[in-house]
């Protein structure tokens, strides 16, 4: 059995052997160099395309012909074209093609003068036989686009703000500014450079969709923000003529700083929401099997929960504080006009269902009327009001209330309805904001949506505001 194993072995050996020779074998291949199979090249109008590809042949290989083809992609439908084709050593371009195309290296070509009706896909197609007189073929493609000037839609550059804030990769809620729109099929070979209003100057790489993407988020700089192409990349983007195609935006620094908070406040009021849900769900599943690992994964879930109320509530000090950094970055002359008061009078409210407060912050030109729970405006100008307020209360509806000026509502929060099935979470904080013009003498006030709506009487039911600037 043993030598019965041995000669089958050998055998199966010699068939391999004998296999491998009547079929042939051959060395070629491509050398490392030029561009890669399928890449996209970029090439200035009046420049040249290179394209210096190299396949390296055995002695026992013969090689019979290299061809060249160009297809048009621009066009539909648009077949390939041959170019060009090297045989016994011989290079001969055809008539289109013959003052400008010259072999390089063994399997490449170069196109000088190039205009922008020679973008498209060059290939290449090298046949040749190998030792034992089978035939092998090797191919390689790569994508031309040719360029004149800068590639925007109108060749300059333009600044986009995104209305909306954007969480940027670090989690931090920003202001989307975005540079284009460039019209390449691919990046552009460059990059751009910002320029802040503080004069910083940062290089930009990221490249989405046609535009290069700048995030800017806290300590956001109000003011004019620049978008340029470097004179380093000049010859990258085609630009010959000495300019430096930049383009300006200006944020305002205001409400891109409360667009940016009210965007936050919503994070966490829904990440507070989502760990509601899970922490619910987590209780259901404690009543089937009350094992520790849910126990204390709840507990887990509740300090989690805890904290992201504890942030929520502090909702109105971040508004305070933004007053307070607005009211000093402005500068603004002339009157200075603000209040703040807090803690509810318990469950009570004036019977034309203005919120009452019993605490004063702050009033100094005393605006504010403690008794009637109404501010007075003493100048013509845009205000700007905040307000919040907690209801806890079981088994009742939905508690809102409307930030008024005069007879007129202008924006409502509400709390959400309370569940008698889960006392522990009944509490919500509803919050309220809005800058609006308001005449001297003219009153603003929270008033309740219903005048049977219960809200806590805590620290954290506030009303402020302040003269962000005079008519």
């Amino acid at each position: 059995e043993v030598k019965m194993g041995l000669m089958c072995g050998d055998v199966l050996a010699i068939l391999v052997f004998i296999f491998y020779f009547s079929i042939g074998s051959h060395g070629a291949h491509w050398e490392d160099t030029g561009p890669a199979n399928g890449d996209l090249m970029y090439v200035c109008a009046g420049g040249t395309i290179d394209i210096p590809w190299n396949i390296n042949l055995t002695d026992v290989d013969h090689l019979e012909a290299i061809k060249w083809y160009y297809k048009d992609t621009s066009k539909s439908g648009a077949s390939e074209e041959g170019v060009a084709v090297s045989t016994s050593g011989m290079f001969f371009p055809v008539p289109g093609f013959a003052d400008s195309l010259q072999l390089t290296g063994s399997a490449g070509i170069t196109l000088t003068g190039a205009d922008q009706t020679r973008s498209g896909k060059y290939s290449v197609e090298v046949i040749g036989r190998d030792s034992s007189g089978n035939a092998f073929t090797f191919e390689k493609a790569v994508n031309v686009q040719v360029l004149d000037g800068l590639q925007t839609t109108d060749g300059n550059l333009h600044i986009n703000q995104n209305p909306t804030a954007v969480m940027d990769k670090d989690g931090q809620m920003s202001v989307q500014l975005q540079c284009g729109p460039f019209t390449y099929l691919d990046r552009p070979p460059f990059d751009v450079e910002w320029t802040f209003p503080s004069g910083k100057v940062v290089n930009q790489t990221e490249f989405n969709n046609g535009y290069f993407d700048l995030m800017v988020s806290f300590p956001l700089e109000g003011g004019k923000y620049t978008c340029s192409i470097p004179d380093a990349y000049a010859d990258k983007a085609c630009i010959h003529d000495g300019t430096s195609p930049e383009a300006n935006h200006t944020i305002d620094g205001l409400d891109t700083r409360l667009m940016l908070i009210e965007a936050q406040q919503l994070v966490l009021k829904n990440d507070n929401e989502q760990l509601k849900t899970e922490n619910n769900a987590l209780r259901e599943m404690l009543q089937h099997n009350n094992t520790q690992t849910l126990v204390d994964r709840i507990q887990a879930l509740e300090a989690n929960e805890a904290t992201l109320r504890e942030e929520l509530k502090n909702s109105t000090q971040i508004n305070q504080q933004l007053m307070d950094k607005v009211q000093g970055l402005e500068g603004m002359d002339g009157h200075r006009v603000s209040f703040e008061t807090r803690n509810l009078v318990s469950d009570s409210m004036g019977s034309d269902g203005a919120m009452r407060f019993t605490t004063v912050i702050t009033n100094p030109e005393g605006a504010f009327n403690l008794t009637s729970g109404r501010f007075t405006a003493p100048y013509s100008g845009i205000y700007f009001f905040v307000g919040s307020a907690e209801s806890c209360a079981a088994d009742k509806s939905s508690a809102g209330f409307w930030l008024t000026v005069g007879e007129l509502y202008i924006a409502k929060a509400e709390s959400k309805t309370p569940s008698a099935a889960d006392p522990a979470n009944n509490c919500d904080t509803a919050n309220v904001h809005s800058v609006i013009h308001m005449y001297a003498n003219q009153t603003a006030y929270l008033k309740a949506a219903d005048t049977s709506a219960i809200f806590d009487a805590s620290s954290e039911a506030a009303f402020s505001g302040f003269l962000v600037y005079e008519d």
